[in-house]
């Protein structure tokens, strides 16, 4: 399995057509270096944090955690849903939405497979628990480390400004599940065989390794630097199970990934730099001081052209940090509704293909914009005494 793989020539094209800008002069030399110097430790938090999730997997951390939940819920189907959605839901907070679309999306469908349980509910709470529960830490979502950087805040004072709508996110993702697949969380299941063969010293490690890292962000250490002390405990750990562990990182770096990402950054500022003025800034002034229009412009505009460009178009819209988290709602958990809304939903639908799960596209569109709807109004409700 792969984190983050996504066709090279999407990613490459970016990164090109970037650079095309910048030596053109489309992006001015000195907007180029101010969005290089912004956006390196983002970029480097992305590699080391999907090598991280990479080693996370192969050591089974995830398998084990998988299996082990499906056990505590001796047989009940409803526990086992809740018991996912702790699990979706830490995963993204802590490790980012990403992780939790390729690592836990197969086995999700593998473990209801092997339970004879409805495959579609625990894979929908996947998709949309990577995108809604991406809002309470820095780490959780790329656009959370653009905010996090621009305010200055610490993780838990992110953490502070985040809870409620990270909260109401999280409620308005099980209401949407339950309404359209409230039927097929009934019943009992089985219980599981045990999962495959793991190095029980490479899984404690892992585990302990995963929360030195939270503990790390939490401290208000640097991501980047957070991820490298995850990644430098985790590569032992993964050599305890075969040798080879330091050559392989090279193939394990999502480079066209990080070169979509630095390409989408280039154009927008190419665009942000062309446009003093302009449409971007009509539409900024109309949202500005609404967090319902804000987050609504969020979405709408994640939806159409993908989340971190739309959160970086938008962001001077976001004139306080109570603007700031509605922007981040809008473009975190409410770009749900088209597949390229969220690189996490591309890549959760990848996973499911390969595993042969038909997915209906009109849940996916109807049950995101469903959600949308509640998690974009909800959070402006109870952010209406944030500063």
């Amino acid at each position: 399995m792969q984190l983050l793989r996504t066709p090279g020539l999407p990613g490459w094209g970016f990164l090109l057509l970037g650079v095309v800008l910048v030596l053109t002069g489309v992006l001015p030399a000195g907007a180029a270096r101010d969005v290089g110097a912004r956006t390196w430790p983002i970029l480097l938090f992305l590699v080391l944090a999907a090598v991280a999730a990479e080693l996370l997997d192969e050591i089974g951390l995830f398998d084990v955690i998988t299996h082990r939940a499906a056990r505590w819920a001796r047989g009940r189907v409803p526990v086992l849903f809740a018991l996912h959605v702790a699990i979706c839901t830490a995963c993204t907070v802590l490790l980012s939405l990403d992780t939790t679309a390729v690592m836990l999306t197969p086995l999700a469908v593998s473990v209801a497979r092997e339970l004879a349980v409805e495959v579609l509910p625990f894979a929908f709470a996947t998709l949309w628990l990577a995108n809604t529960a991406s809002l309470l830490l820095p780490v959780s979502n790329l656009t959370n480390l653009l905010a996090h950087e621009r305010l200055h805040l610490g993780a838990l004072d992110f953490a502070g400004l985040m809870w409620r709508p990270q909260l109401v996110a999280l409620v308005a993702t099980v209401v949407v599940v339950l309404l359209l697949h409230g039927r097929a969380l009934r019943g009992r299941f089985a219980l599981p065989s045990e999962p495959a063969s793991h190095d029980g010293r490479a899984v404690a490690v892992a585990g302990v390794a995963t929360m030195v890292f939270t503990a790390l962000v939490l401290a208000g250490v640097v991501p980047w630097l957070a991820a490298l002390a995850m990644l430098v405990l985790l590569v032992p750990a993964r050599s305890l199970s075969g040798p080879g562990t330091l050559a392989r990182l090279p193939r394990i770096v999502p480079w066209a990934t990080t070169a979509l990402a630095l390409g989408l950054f280039l154009v927008v500022g190419s665009v942000v730099a062309r446009d003093p003025g302009g449409l971007l800034s009509g539409v900024s002034d109309r949202v500005a001081g609404h967090p319902v229009l804000l987050g609504a412009a969020g979405g709408v505009a994640g939806n159409l052209v993908n989340n971190l460009p739309a959160y970086l178009a938008l962001e001077p819209a976001a004139t306080s940090p109570a603007l700031s988290a509605a922007l981040l709602v809008g473009t975190n958990a409410a770009s749900v509704v088209l597949p390229w809304g969220s690189l996490a939903t591309l890549l959760w639908l990848q996973a499911c293909r390969r595993r042969g799960v038909a997915v209906p596209l009109r849940q996916v569109v109807g049950g995101g914009a469903l959600l949308a709807v509640l998690v974009v109004t909800g959070s402006a409700f109870v952010l209406g005494g944030v500063g």
